[in-house]
């Protein structure tokens, strides 16, 4: 059995949401309130029907994906994917809604890892989609992606083996509804602005998702 640390496609979204956050569900890892287990709950009642779908369309539903990195194992269950000739294709369901344009960042780099995983099992070129609630995203898998999600992985593997504690992404939105705000906000009392942390490097608008 291997050593290497694994990391998932879901830790990358996570991370990629709140660097923070992911610590807390590593590390801490509480109840989640009644209303976000239903809304979890019809959520995958939702991706289950759908999956239904998606296997009379040919997709393979949540099938388990790896591979080596070099040091670490990337693994990840993307909700639909399908071999077209020397092409997969890769389709990854939320079931809220997308931002005005685009797709949530978090939910790029979760299929830029599936895309990744893909790329490393021998398949030379992959397609990318996120669909929301009401829309559907296609995503060119960059170069800049694939170097973004090295680096994240490479934090992610820091903040889940030796407890490092990272940065959050501020937003009053996602910070109004995390279950450990008061944690959060209370962990950063006296921190100096110019420490330098795994995850610090991911500051932005935080209204990204």
């Amino acid at each position: 059995m291997s050593s290497k640390p694994i990391v998932r496609a879901s830790e990358v979204r996570l991370y990629t949401y709140c660097p923070r956050l992911y610590f807390f569900e590593t590390h801490v890892r509480v109840g989640k309130p009644l209303r976000v287990m239903v809304r979890m709950l019809l959520g995958r009642l939702l991706h289950v029907a759908l999956g239904v779908l998606a296997r009379l369309r040919g997709y393979r539903v949540e099938e388990l994906l790896e591979a080596d990195l070099g040091g670490v194992r990337l693994r990840g269950r993307p909700d639909y994917f399908k071999v077209r000739g020397s092409t997969a294709v890769v389709v990854e369901f939320k079931s809220g809604r997308g931002p005005k344009s685009g797709a949530w960042l978090s939910d790029v780099m979760q299929v830029a890892a599936y895309a990744l995983i893909l790329l490393r099992l021998g398949y030379p070129r992959v397609l990318g989609f996120v669909r929301y609630r009401g829309s559907i995203h296609a995503l060119r898998i960059t170069s800049e992606h694939v170097a973004m999600l090295l680096k994240l992985i490479d934090e992610i593997v820091l903040v889940k083996r030796y407890g490092i504690v990272p940065y959050p992404l501020r937003s009053y939105r996602k910070c109004l509804a995390c279950t450990y705000k008061v944690e959060c906000f209370t962990m950063d009392r006296g921190l100096g602005l110019d420490l330098e942390e795994p995850g610090s490097w991911l500051r932005m608008d935080g209204g990204r998702g």
